[in-house]
């Protein structure tokens, strides 16, 4: 496989401060991206509520593998964990 070839989907699976209308899965290449409420966020996530930080969390694409990255004020969760995984703090995703 290519590196171009290469990336992760991510979606959202809970529309709890979403609307329906929002876009919920994403694909991020090897580039990485951002999530966040910010319009400057690849992935804008509307929260009129602001738990969502404008940059809420970063995908890096490092060492063959997809990381999450925490940039968030109120925490990121992951898979439904009652543990952020702390802020600054990266996890593989893939």
């Amino acid at each position: 496989m290519h590196q171009n070839d290469t990336f992760i989907e991510l979606s959202v699976v809970s529309y709890h401060r979403l609307s329906p209308r929002q876009i919920s899965v994403k694909r991020f290449g090897t580039s990485g991206g951002s999530l966040g409420r910010s319009e400057k966020a690849d992935w804008c996530l509307p929260d009129p509520e602001r738990v969502v930080s404008g940059i809420h969390t970063l995908i890096i694409f490092e060492n063959e593998r997809f990381f999450i990255k925490d940039q968030s004020t109120n925490g990121l969760f992951l898979n439904r964990s009652v543990e952020p995984i702390g802020q600054e703090n990266q996890t593989p995703l893939a």
